[in-house]
């Protein structure tokens, strides 16, 4: 793995940890899945507003693959809202088409997770 994406993600991982860990130490009644959501979406949001500074002063970029780690680790909402509110990587076609894949499968993700936790179908693990 390139150093440079190395030393993004753990950042990005450790700032989404200690957010995740802030929330629920604060509301003590949040879950940790919804607590590393809105940690990791902000963190997503945070990091493409940083990169469209960065390329705007010609400074060092945050690699795309951090930016879709990130997407892909629940921070899709927050990417799409960082792209919005910077005008970043909107004309980019295969950024675009990347996030907008990675948006289909959490949304899939969460209609299934909602189905089973309130239509009771008993999603189960492969694994279990």
């Amino acid at each position: 793995m390139n150093p440079d994406v190395r030393r993004h993600l753990i950042l990005s991982v450790g700032c989404a940890a200690a957010g995740a860990l802030t929330l629920r130490w604060r509301f003590p009644g949040m879950g940790g899945l919804t607590a590393w959501v809105i940690s990791v979406n902000v963190v997503a949001f945070l990091w493409f507003c940083l990169d469209k500074g960065l390329s705007a002063r010609g400074g060092r970029r945050v690699p795309e693959a951090v930016l879709h780690l990130l997407a892909l680790a629940g921070g899709v909402g927050g990417a799409f809202l960082g792209m919005a509110a910077a005008r970043h990587k909107t004309v980019k076609r295969s950024f675009r088409t990347t996030l907008f894949t990675l948006l289909l499968l959490e949304a899939a993700l969460l209609a299934a997770w909602l189905l089973d936790a309130f239509a009771g179908i008993g999603l189960r693990s492969p694994w279990a």
